[in-house]
């Protein structure tokens, strides 16, 4: 499976589930911390749309969060 197909996947196992609604913005961080993971970027920078201390900017860095846990479940599952 190629990394790209892991991050998208780990990202759907993540949101098909019933669970509280998120924001774009909020996906975008936990799909963006997926593909840091899997080595898909070097690094992970708040995207320019994402106005520094914003409501834009605080979902996707909780998004990042839940990416990293995601990870860290499918390393410990594996």
């Amino acid at each position: 499976m190629t990394s790209e197909k892991l991050a998208r996947r780990l990202f759907d196992e993540a949101f098909s589930r019933p669970r509280e609604p998120r924001s774009p913005e909020y996906r975008r961080g936990v799909l963006d911390a997926l593909r840091y993971r899997c080595g898909l970027t070097e690094t992970l920078r708040l995207p320019e749309a994402f106005g520094t201390g914003t409501a834009a900017a605080d979902a996707w860095f909780a998004g990042i969060e839940e990416g990293h846990a995601r990870w860290r479940e499918y390393i410990q599952s594996t």
